[in-house]
């Protein structure tokens, strides 16, 4: 029998509305799945709960456009390959932050 994680996402990809409860029980990596298949659209609580490696899985996918806060938590040298592939941008704030390596980086590849 599956668990009621399992049966969570089983509904959600169903078409079926999860009441907030619910969604609070799915995983971040059913949310992940969920979220990149179209089958939810996270809330900015939901969206704390991923890992890095989570938030660049949605925003290579555009699901997701990440925000400032969720960039910042993001490793550097990821956040750089992000930005060189078109998805994610930077503030100009944080490429202030950027040593002249990591500039030399994206400017070489973007031109």
């Amino acid at each position: 029998m599956p668990n009621d994680s399992a049966m969570l996402v089983l509904k959600a990809m169903s078409g079926l509305e999860l009441t907030i409860v619910e969604r609070t029980r799915l995983s971040a990596e059913d949310l992940t799945l969920l979220a990149n298949r179209g089958y939810l659209e996270l809330t900015k609580a939901e969206r704390q709960r991923l890992i890095p490696n989570q938030l660049a899985i949605l925003a290579v996918s555009g699901t997701i456009v990440l925000d400032r806060q969720e960039r910042d938590r993001i490793p550097v040298a990821q956040i750089i390959e992000l930005v060189v592939r078109g998805h994610a941008q930077m503030s100009k704030e944080e490429l202030k932050r950027l040593t002249p390596e990591q500039l030399t980086m994206i400017y070489s590849v973007m031109g």
